[in-house]
């Protein structure tokens, strides 16, 4: 009886820590109730606040607690157009970008527009996702936006908040022709932001997230349909885990997209940003992230969406925007504006007013 009872307790022993060791090597991160598999490293929240330190600000957020605000950044910048997309076959499509702080705010997370400071702002979060973005698509155009923050995703429910836009404001987006949508230096391809409005009346949502094998995966636009619509093959890469962030400069081999994915875990307040991070209130001060044309439908909420306004003037219509650089390429000063493709150019030409003379609203 005591041998039977002995062995009982030696299974029940190798039974518990085969979990514990299972749990722990594959490093799952709760999500909703069931779990995400992420990389082969485990980091706190405190490793955002240091890598982060050297590229911008943090400061405490009534609302969202310690975020952190891009230093380098242009006025009319918004977090998803430097880099590109690829389709992967773990994680469908997911963006790699460019910037060196990329690999963590892209991927964890949430991106808010802070009206305060007049910029955007990013919250840490604990949960990989090959990219945190609301899709849209229609008309031959293609667009994606940061999900906000009141938007979180259970692999049973789905989405948190309902609707077609989850109340993403106009200038979040960032808009493209479908086939430059794959393409590696896609900012440049990114239409003027005073189309937006105009594309979002002509798109449809199609923001997908699945979770498969534990794996959160992106399909938003579909694939199949892409491929069918232009008559090409898009090549599907294959995600390999790495044990350190990596910067991509657009030399991929052999298919793979290396992929820094740490599961992360949250001490909550035990944990604050270094001190040098951390700068006196005037310094995180308003600057003009919106064209000057548009500050005022800036909405009075972070993440609200404004009606429609009527056509502006001609004495208002939007200054001409410069394509933002390649990353480590000087600015072309002088260079032509940007033309959109000329699908784009016929679907958000105004039809002229009636009885009144001809204005031009491009």
């Amino acid at each position: 009886m005591k041998a039977k009872i002995l062995l009982t307790l030696i299974a029940a022993g190798v039974l518990m820590t085969s979990g514990l060791e299972w749990a722990d090597s594959s490093r799952s991160i709760a999500l909703g109730g069931a779990s995400a598999q992420a990389g082969p490293r485990q980091i706190d929240i405190g490793f955002f606040y240091e890598e982060l330190a050297p590229y911008g600000y943090w400061s405490r957020h009534e609302l969202y607690g310690w975020v952190w605000y891009p230093a380098d950044v242009d006025d009319e910048w918004r977090p998803y157009t430097v880099g590109y997309w690829v389709f992967t076959d773990d994680y469908g499509w997911t963006w790699v970008s460019e910037e060196p702080w990329g690999w963590m705010t892209y991927h964890y997370g949430r991106w808010f527009y802070d009206n305060d400071y007049g910029g955007w702002a990013w919250i840490p979060g604990t949960v990989w996702g090959p990219a945190w973005v609301s899709w849209r698509s229609g008309d031959g155009v293609v667009g994606w936006a940061p999900l906000p923050p009141d938007v979180y995703f259970d692999p049973v429910v789905g989405f948190s908040q309902s609707g077609a836009n989850f109340q993403i404001s106009w200038f979040a987006w960032s808009f493209v022709s479908e086939p430059e949508l794959l393409s590696h230096r896609v900012h440049r391809s990114i239409l003027p932001r005073p189309h937006n409005r105009a594309m979002i009346g002509r798109t449809r949502h199609f923001t997908d997230y699945k979770v498969i094998d534990r794996r959160i995966v992106n399909r938003g636009i579909d694939i199949d349909r892409y491929e069918r619509d232009h008559r090409t093959r898009v090549t599907r890469y294959h995600a390999i885990d790495v044990d350190r962030p990596t910067v991509d400069r657009g030399s991929k081999g052999e298919g793979n997209i290396p992929l820094f994915r740490p599961s992360v875990l949250d001490k909550g307040a035990d944990v604050r940003p270094p001190e040098s991070a951390m700068p006196l209130p005037s310094a995180i001060r308003r600057r003009e992230a919106v064209p000057r044309d548009f500050r005022n439908e800036v909405p009075e909420k972070p993440w609200g969406e404004r009606k429609e306004s009527g056509r502006p003037d001609a004495a208002e219509a939007p200054r001409e925007y410069r394509q933002r650089p390649a990353v480590g390429q000087p600015e072309q000063r002088g260079s032509e504006p940007f033309q959109p493709p000329e699908a784009v150019r016929r679907a958000v030409r105004p039809e002229p007013p009636v009885m009144e003379p001809r204005r031009e609203y491009e």
